[in-house]
């Protein structure tokens, strides 16, 4: 994305620069209307595909006996075994007279299936040579890209695996302003399962990242185009390795996924 680079590894505290607007404050902007959109691409990808494998999605109930709020502490116990840490590595070429580099990015990623299938934003893979999750209990594997939808920043990663907890989908469309939510991710990329809250500042913003295809073999620039997305803001705290984390309701439904952080005025 264009104002955080998930490719350079950050100190958490560390906030890169964003696009310039002026007097703007602070935006922390979450994807989410793209989860009933991800979902349906991946259906359509699996059944094109013909891929045989079943996708079940775990049903976790959040509700007590009477419907009152969930405590807190549940909710974390409930959603942070459904969020991954991912890592890259990628091949560039940034000047013709030093030859191919490698590059390390970190980003997150929310289980959708208990056999396997993983949602993250397109960026944070994108271009990688080798792409690494590792689970809330430390469990590590090898991922490939199986659906990529570049005018949302979303895609499908698949791990073997079997019996992971994956997240209950919420809807994003009903959601409402100051609910609480809760961001799940891997904030500077070397501290997954870090969960921070906030609420809900805005239903519906439209902003506006490039998308970075590749780099020239001859170190000439990077490939790039610009897409809109409609997005949830949230006050909720994230810092770079967060992207392709989830946003979760006070129930514990994943509601959105973390896409881009502006940077100005704090406490909004």
């Amino acid at each position: 994305m264009n104002i955080v680079d998930d490719f350079n590894i950050h100190n958490e505290n560390t906030v890169p620069s964003p696009r310039k607007k002026s007097h703007h404050t602070l935006w922390t902007l979450l994807l989410a209307a793209v989860i009933a959109l991800a979902c349906g691409y991946l259906g359509s990808y699996l059944a094109n595909s013909q891929i045989e494998e079943k996708v079940v999605i775990q049903k976790v109930s959040m509700s007590d006996a009477e419907g009152s709020v969930i405590p807190a502490v549940e909710v974390a116990k409930a959603i942070s075994p459904t969020v991954v840490s991912i890592t890259t590595e990628k091949m560039t070429v940034n000047h013709f007279w030093f030859g191919p580099q490698i590059s390390s990015g970190a980003g997150s990623g929310v289980i959708i299936s208990e056999d396997g299938y993983i949602l993250t934003c397109a960026h944070v893979v994108s271009g990688a040579n080798s792409i690494n999750v590792t689970t809330f209990d430390g469990a590590e594997f090898t991922a490939s890209v199986v659906g990529n939808y570049e005018d949302g920043d979303i895609a499908v990663l698949k791990i073997v695996a079997e019996g992971l907890q994956a997240a209950v989908l919420g809807d994003s469309d009903n959601i409402q302003l100051a609910e609480t939510v809760y961001a799940v991710g891997n904030p500077g990329g070397t501290l997954g399962g870090s969960i921070t809250d906030g609420i809900i500042s805005a239903t519906s913003r439209t902003i506006s990242i490039s998308m970075e295809n590749s780099t020239s073999p001859y170190g000439l620039g990077i490939n790039s185009r610009t897409v809109s997305l409609d997005v949830l803001q949230t006050n909720a705290a994230v810092s770079p390795g967060n992207s392709g984390g989830g946003l979760f309701n006070a129930q514990g439904e994943l509601i959105g996924i973390v896409n881009a952080k502006s940077s100005g005025e704090q406490g909004i």
